[in-house]
């Protein structure tokens, strides 16, 4: 079973088709005062990260933006695939995706949602929200032994996003330009779990909250740059890195989708990544046991 991308799913917003002129040029007007609107780089611009591992370069991360509208920003990075960002009133920044495997008898549904507040309130320490609900398919008698009923169960994580104020960070690049960023930090606060036999469910919930614990991570972001470091530290100490070196507009010949650097963990990658299968293993533990 293949990692699957952690979900960040944007909310399905639906416009009236009667409303007035005046009413959507009104919505586009407070869309093109969303403050994340700076953050991202134009249509057509590429920014580069260096990925490193305990401090030694491995590759780059390349991202392009796709699309930049007043109400909403794609991206795409390879090996990571498209991230959409929405641009919500109050200055706010939604991010989300959804991704569903199925292998050896398991068939796991991931979807993941971000949302922060303004970066002048994540440089005033504010906090947005991140979850992350896995819901699993598993094998009849696997599902007999654990579960109250069927065969399907779900776990739901909940992690506060909170923000780091504002510092300068250096990019990798050959001056060691400095830039004004705003950071943040996701942490786990909360899992739960449904449809458990309740003489199982504690200890699975031990068991499988490493899991989830493994998608903390840390993330600058500068105007016009986009993220400019992101930090995540897995579960066996390794310290990953990804560190800005710049952005460019890019020619159309101008290869884009390279792959991503070796050996980079699931969890580096912009879009967040679980792996279902590693989830699937502790679930076949507890079954032994």
């Amino acid at each position: 079973m293949r990692p699957l991308s952690g979900v960040l799913l944007g909310p399905v917003v639906c416009l009236a088709l009667i409303a007035s002129a005046g009413l959507a040029d009104a919505a586009d007007r407070a869309g093109k005062a969303n403050p994340w609107a700076a953050y991202f780089p134009a249509k057509g611009v590429t920014c580069t990260e260096q990925v490193a591992k305990d401090g030694v370069v491995k590759g780059i991360m390349r991202t392009t933006v796709k699309k930049k509208s007043a109400r909403e920003v794609v991206t795409y990075t390879p090996g990571a695939g498209r991230s959409t960002y929405q641009l919500l009133s109050g200055g706010r920044l939604h991010k989300a995706k959804s991704a569903t495997d199925t292998d050896g008898g398991y068939r796991t549904h991931i979807s993941a949602a971000m949302t922060l507040p303004s970066p002048g309130a994540l440089a005033h320490h504010k906090a947005g929200r991140q979850s992350i609900t896995m819901t699993m398919t598993v094998p009849r008698r696997s599902a007999h032994l654990l579960l109250q009923h069927g065969r399907t169960f779900r776990m739901v994580a909940l992690y506060r996003a909170g923000g780091l104020g504002a510092q300068r960070m250096q990019l990798a690049d050959a001056d060691q330009t400095q830039v004004p960023a705003v950071g943040y930090r996701v942490a786990l606060r909360s899992l739960t779990i449904s449809n458990f036999k309740p003489a199982y469910r504690n200890r699975f919930k031990r068991q499988i909250r490493p899991v989830f614990t493994e998608l903390q991570y840390t993330s600058w972001m500068a105007e016009r740059l986009g993220e400019v470091l992101f930090f995540h530290r897995n579960s066996r100490g390794t310290r990953w890195t990804a560190t800005s070196t710049g952005c460019v507009r890019r020619t159309h010949d101008a290869r884009t989708t390279s792959a991503p650097a070796a050996g980079l963990p699931a969890g580096l990658l912009p879009a967040q990544h679980i792996d279902a299968s590693r989830a699937a293993r502790v679930f076949a533990t507890a079954v032994r046991r």
